[in-house]
Order: structure tokens, then sequence, then C-alpha cells
């Protein structure tokens, strides 16, 4: 067995590297350019206890080749590994946390954090993963709404006040983690066969006219015939704009995710379309 002697000697006081790899710039609200300013009163604060135990830490990124979520998730083990084992192999006294606001790239972390025994913390991120002590034995998030959990949350408020279907607005050039919220929900309304219309535009592009999509909207009928359990039929109905109810709006400069919809009433049993009928359910 390969034994491998304490490079700095016997270490007179604890000493913390903490790193946080991610991505820097302001495509996505998950970005370390966010983080930083609310890390570095920390570390200050750390930083007075310097006569019990030491604190240092990095910034781990690349701005020419990790410039949003998708990019990190998929290089942030090669970057993280490359830097934790040129650090031990330097120092194998001091104490590793990894700390980081995280995009989608939480799961890809944890399998090096659970590995090496080193603590993970994500302030954004998190994953179904963490309830299991097994395959996250490291992992903390701060967050009291992780975004894994965002489309759970979408289709639950929807749910809630017993809507069945929705009309899902998706601006595709909005920051990551609005796009990534559209698509976890549309994901997770597709997999539960929760009725659903997308619309999708691009912000960056050009200006989008809400009033010509809601037109549109309103001459179009788009009808959905599914059958019950009963064996009856219920028809699902797009309604013209005088039906709307928004149930759910975000609305930040750059970005806007609107659901809205008015569809099959199962209380009243009425359909409203260009002409209300009811409906035997």
């Amino acid at each position: 067995m390969l034994h491998r002697e304490p490079t700095l000697g016997r270490m007179e006081k604890p000493h913390f590297k903490i790193v946080s790899p991610g991505v820097i710039g302001f495509s996505t609200l998950a970005s370390l350019s966010f983080l930083g300013p609310a890390l570095e009163p920390g570390l200050n604060d750390l930083r007075r206890y310097d006569n019990s135990f030491t604190v240092s830490h990095t910034y781990l990124y690349n701005n020419n080749t990790l410039v949003d979520c998708d990019q990190v998730t998929s290089k942030v083990q090669d970057m993280l590994s490359k830097w934790y084992y040129q650090e031990t192999a330097k120092d194998n006294q001091s104490t590793i946390i990894i700390l980081t606001p995280g995009c989608t790239e939480g799961t890809m972390l944890n399998q090096l954090a659970a590995k090496w025994n080193v603590l993970l913390i994500t302030t954004i991120n998190s994953d179904i993963q963490i309830r299991f002590k097994a395959q996250s034995p490291t992992w903390v998030t701060t967050s009291i709404a992780p975004s894994v959990y965002q489309g759970y949350m979408c289709l639950g408020l929807l749910r809630f006040y017993n809507w069945t279907s929705a009309y899902v607005l998706v601006d595709e050039g909005a920051r990551n983690y609005f796009t990534n919220t559209a698509k976890l929900t549309l994901q997770l309304m597709a997999r539960q066969y929760f009725l659903h219309v997308t619309f999708t535009f691009n912000s960056r592009k050009s200006d989008f006219d809400f009033t010509e999509m809601l037109t549109k909207m309103a001459r179009e009928r788009r009808d959905c015939c599914k059958s019950a359990g009963d064996g009856k039929m219920a028809t699902v109905c797009l309604l013209p704009i005088s039906y709307f109810r928004t149930i759910f709006t975000e609305t930040l400069p750059g970005s806007t995710t609107t659901m809205t919809t008015r569809l099959y009433d199962k209380h009243t049993k009425v359909c409203s379309s260009f002409t209300r009928q009811t409906w035997t359910r």
C-alpha cells in the first residue's frame, strides 16, 4: 500500500480550504457573481477566529468554456477533480469544503464529495438524492425551495386550485433559472399526463406582443377529449380571452414566464369556449 507522508508536517491550527466552482456572469441567478458578495462578509467573519483556525477561499471557473449552467454541469467534475488532486498533493492536512450556489450540477458535485468525504454546501440546487444518506453523506443545502423541485411546485400550484390544463408561455431568452424551471415543469406535466399547450418566444431577439398572442389564442379552439375512469368523456377547451385567469406569473427584467388558462370546470361541469356547453363527467 502506498503511504504518503504529510508534506506540511504537523499543523498547529486547522486550516479550511473552501472552493466555489461555478459560472461567472449574469446568465443565471445561480452565478458566482451573485453569490460572491454574500460570501465575502462571511469569510471575513470567519477570519476573526484565526487564533483557532485559518480559512482560504478559491473561486473555480472558466469564462471561456463555462458560460452557462449546462456547460458547468458537463465539465465541473473534471475542473474540480484537477483542483482537488493538485491541492491534496501539496497539502493533505487541510479540510476541504465545496461551497457553491449550484445551477444544475449538484448531483455531479455530490458524486465527488461523497467519494472524497468532503462537505458539499449548495445554496440553490439540490436533488432527491439528498434525502438518502448512503448516496449523499456530506451534502447540505441552504435552500428552502431547491431549484430541482420547481417543477413540482408549479404543477402542485395548478392542482391545488383544481386546474386541469395550462397554457405555458416560455421565454427562451430568460435567465437559465427560469428556462430550467419551465423545462422541469413541462417534463413533469408530460410524465403525469397533465394537459398543456406550450408557446415559446425569445425576448433577446425581439419584443413580445402579449396582446397579439392572447388574440391568437382567442381565435383558436383546441378541444381535447380523454376517457375518465367511469368511461364518460370530458371535453377540455382552451378559452377565449374573456375567460382567461392568470394563476401563476413570474416577471423580472428580461425574463417572463406566465401560465394562463381556464378550462373544464369539474365543479360546475361547464366548459366555456366560443359558446357555453354543459358536459357530463
